[in-house]
């Protein structure tokens, strides 16, 4: 996922490079170097050559759609076409969206957005068996629950029972179907597994996307699109069209980021087909504030007994035996919650030398609502927590190392595409009109299409992947 109104405040954080120890990719996932421009090393004649007959693909976000579209196609690119060469820019300058919400100080992890990793488990006893639904097919449940018994085994992922987790509406709705994993690495973690295994031929953080148009006849020979970026690092590679920005060519361009962001790109709607802009323009977000406070490792006692074997309390939800602990006194004053989750991320990983608490907000009305609202978190957050600790709010204060709060514009999908279209095209990603390019496809994918979860995401980007390779096949017959 390409942006989420990301605005930090507080502490400076280093960046969180993750761990992906035994997924399967040896030195290549350990050796991996987030938050900067990859340069390639110098080619040799023949290499230059065969890089000039490659379709040229760029992967748009490098959020949890964005790195499984990139490692599939991939993994999938046939060898009856011509060399993949394949690139992916991001907006931040790491692994994005709310898979790569984290923060880190003094050994201790905090994922700040996204908590689990969920996927449907679906027996031969329940209704839903064999079916799929909510624009995801059969295959893509089927790839999900592959994909997690991969990361599972190699110690990426460990399985948690929905007890320890906060009741949220979305857990209760489908109760019982899903199940929900810890990445104890952080989520983060996940992302740039996908990436290591997608082996991009450049990976460039830090490029904010302003357009793509069609490539003018006299532009770059063979290619389809240019895609502009705003850019704090600039490649060796890449044309200067003015300062602070680049420009290149490819022959395919995935958008792997949320609608909104989508239709702030010139050029995205010109290609799209009127209906899918009606789509992506009727498509939901709330706006949420997040928060993480660092606290010495002298309060985890304390935390350990307030959340016993739960990771999670849900305070603004008043169910029996589900949360709703926001302090009584608050709600005699009829006063609400700014807070909907506290999650202590003790339960994830091993103990440290400083404990990690994370709050998520309440949805807010839009992107200031949730700036006004960051900017409470961490005094709200001090507030529950002693009540429901019984210690003073000036002796939180004191055993706090650290903070750091993100406001999320576009955070919680609220009305996904199947909430807009009747009937539900069975479809889970939009591409561009035959007409829009003169070569490959571009394409719009994301959990906006199907559902927000990891299912959603893989069920997009396994389409966005066929989509593309398609198109591929087309454009490379018709000899560009």
């Amino acid at each position: 996922m390409y942006s989420k109104g990301l605005h930090s405040s507080g502490s400076s954080f280093p960046r969180l490079l993750g761990s992906a120890a035994g997924f399967g990719l040896g030195a290549a996932v350990a050796l991996w170097l987030g938050g900067r421009d990859e340069e390639a090393p110098a080619q040799r004649p023949a290499e230059v050559d065969r890089e000039e007959k490659a379709h040229r693909v760029l992967v748009v976000g490098a959020g949890l759609t964005g790195t499984l579209t990139a490692a599939q196609l991939r993994k999938e690119w046939p060898s009856s076409l011509p060399p993949l060469h394949l690139t992916v820019w991001e907006r931040a300058t790491y692994p994005a969206g709310r898979f790569g919400a984290a923060a880190v100080h003094g050994g201790a992890l905090a994922d700040m957005g996204a908590q689990v990793l969920s996927i449907v488990d679906v027996d031969d006893d329940h209704r839903d068996a064999g079916n799929g639904g909510h624009g995801i097919p059969l295959r893509a449940i089927d790839f999900a629950k592959g994909e997690v018994s991969r990361l599972k085994a190699c110690g990426l992922l460990v399985e948690v029972d929905d007890a320890h987790l906060g009741a949220t509406e979305e857990r209760m709705l489908w109760s019982g179907i899903w199940k929900h994993h810890y990445a104890q690495g952080g989520l983060v973690s996940v992302l740039r597994a996908y990436l290591a295994e997608a082996k991009p031929d450049a990976t460039c953080f830090g490029r904010r996307v302003l357009r793509v148009a069609r490539c003018p006849a006299t532009g770059d020979a063979g290619s389809a699109w240019q895609a502009t970026a705003s850019a704090k690092v600039q490649g060796a590679s890449t044309s200067s069209t003015a300062q602070g920005e680049v420009t290149e060519a490819f022959d395919s361009v995935v958008m792997c980021i949320p609608a909104p962001d989508a239709l702030c790109i010139d050029g995205v709607s010109d290609a799209l087909p009127a209906t899918s802009v009606n789509i992506l323009s009727a498509v939901g977000y709330d706006s949420r504030a997040s928060a993480v406070v660092f606290f010495h490792a002298d309060l985890q006692p304390s935390l350990r007994a307030l959340f016993g074997d739960s990771s999670e309390i849900a305070l603004d939800l008043d169910l029996e035996g589900s949360g709703g602990r926001w302090p009584s006194e608050r709600r005699k004053k009829g006063e609400e919650s700014e807070l909907h989750l506290l999650i202590w991320q003790g339960q994830k990983r091993a103990p440290n030398s400083s404990c990690a608490v994370v709050a998520h907000s309440v949805p807010c009305g839009d992107r200031t609502s949730a700036e006004e609202q960051a900017h409470l978190m961490v005094p709200a957050m001090y507030e529950a927590l002693s009540a429901l600790l019984g210690l003073p709010v000036e002796e939180l204060r004191s055993r706090t190392l650290a903070s750091k709060t993100i406001a999320w514009a576009v955070s919680q999908m609220i009305r996904p595409m199947e909430a807009v279209v009747d009937p539900v095209p069975d479809i889970a990603c939009l591409e561009s009109d035959e007409d829009a390019a003169k070569g490959g496809k571009l394409v719009v994918a994301g959990d906006f299409m199907t559902q927000s979860s990891f299912l959603g995401c893989v069920g997009s980007a396994l389409q966005a992947s066929d989509v593309i390779i398609r198109g591929a096949a087309e454009y490379e017959a018709r000899g560009r």
